[in-house]
């Protein structure tokens, strides 16, 4: 078994201004925070599935008419106008992906901000004076009967 030999290691926890019992009155203005970070992400989310769905009911693109073979300037191919068209829907549809995932990042940041700021209830795991952050290893432990 190995000795520990930190001696300079704090070994309880001591209260500061920074535990849940001593910020509980100032922390409803971060919860507030918390709560509008997750509404904008949960609203950029809810943007995003009204333009998909824009997106997803609108009319096909009408196909480009063939050139005539008698033309003597038979204009742009139908083939590039079927490629502009397919790259624009691929640009949107990234452009949703896109967003939709910093809607879920920006939500999901809201709730964790939310979460980080509401007090501990009494008796749910709260760090006291007297719990020893970290164990000591050397200490002499109570004699166990057989």
């Amino acid at each position: 078994m190995r000795a520990c030999f930190c001696k300079d290691v704090p070994r309880l926890m001591p209260r500061s201004a920074n535990t849940p019992a001593a910020s509980s009155s100032h922390d409803w203005p971060v919860r507030i925070v918390g709560l509008l970070v997750f509404l904008a992400g949960v609203g950029l989310l809810v943007w995003v599935f009204v333009m998909a769905n824009r997106l997803f009911h609108a009319p096909a693109p009408p196909l480009p008419a063939a050139p005539s073979p008698n033309a003597a300037n038979p204009g742009p191919s139908p083939f590039l106008a079927i490629g502009a068209g397919f790259s624009d829907l691929l640009r949107r549809l990234l452009l949703l992906l896109l967003m939709s995932v910093a809607g879920s990042v920006i939500a999901s940041k809201g709730i964790q901000l939310y979460f980080a700021a509401r007090p501990l209830a009494a008796g749910s795991g709260a760090p006291s004076e007297a719990t020893p952050a970290v164990p000591d290893p050397v200490a002499p432990r109570p004699a166990t009967k057989p």
